[in-house]
């Protein structure tokens, strides 16, 4: 679960395609400490250990809107913010389609 308002950039003409900003910053509570990996590092052994069940999450996105259709690629960076021992954190990256009903 994660509470991380977001503050959407548009121009002032929104009249066919405009494009929007949209940035994040919340906390989350994880379900587990630690994940499967895929970091290939030396010392990697499958696992991304977060540290603590509580975490500070960011995110950007670019968008593009025309009419009720929207598209766009959002990531988000998911750690504890050093505040545990372990900190390895999470990237995910989003690409979405929307329509407005």
């Amino acid at each position: 679960a994660s509470w991380a308002p977001n503050f959407i950039l548009t121009p002032a003409d929104r009249s066919g395609y405009y494009p929007y900003l949209q940035i994040g910053v919340g906390v989350a509570l994880l379900s587990d400490k630690e994940f499967q990996s895929e970091d290939f590092g030396d010392e990697d052994d499958g696992t991304s250990d977060m540290g603590s069940y509580g975490q500070f999450e960011s995110s950007i996105a670019l968008g593009l809107v025309r009419d009720r259709f929207s598209i766009r690629a959002k990531v988000y960076h998911i750690s504890n913010a050093e505040l545990a021992s372990e900190n390895d954190g999470m990237d995910v990256a989003e690409f979405g389609i929307s329509y407005r009903f």
